[in-house]
């Protein structure tokens, strides 16, 4: 059992038609590293970034719970950091939608090329059907989440 979080930045594609690409890449970069610092924090893995989207996995390495709410307190700062760190870039109207879901996943590297560590499965599936569905600024989770932070939070 994993928990898998995607984060997607809501009105990216508006700051890039108006953002040099050289400038967009800082951006990202100085997003994501302020997301791979946190992830370090909860020790959860980042398995990837896909364009303006984020994804992590907590529990790959151990089968407790704990993965769960590290990746719950993951989401609350990344909504937090973004906030902040998009007003002092110069792009308030920036938010993140996030969407989490714990179940099973298998996790690897396929090929022979451009070897990249990921993860697959529908828990992978749903954790990015609820990020893209969510709504910004909002963190969407599962069922099974729920009922493992239940009391955890308010």
């Amino acid at each position: 059992s994993a928990t898998v979080l995607f984060a997607d930045i809501v009105n990216f594609t508006d700051i890039s038609s108006k953002t040099p690409p050289v400038e967009l890449v800082a951006i990202l970069d100085t997003l994501f590293s302020k997301f791979d610092e946190l992830a370090e924090k909860y020790h959860v893995e980042k398995i990837k970034t896909i364009g303006d989207a984020y994804m992590v996995v907590g529990g790959l390495a151990d089968s407790e719970k704990s993965h769960t709410l590290a990746i719950a307190l993951l989401a609350i700062e990344m909504q937090q950091c973004i906030t902040k760190t998009a007003s002092s870039l110069g792009i308030p109207e920036v938010s993140l939608r996030i969407g989490i879901h714990t179940g099973e996943v298998v996790a690897g590297v396929i090929g022979t090329k451009k070897f990249a560590y990921d993860l697959w499965g529908d828990t992978v599936n749903l954790a990015h059907r609820l990020c893209t569905e969510g709504e910004p600024g909002m963190i969407q989770c599962d069922g099974r989440m729920f009922e493992r932070l239940r009391g955890a939070f308010v």
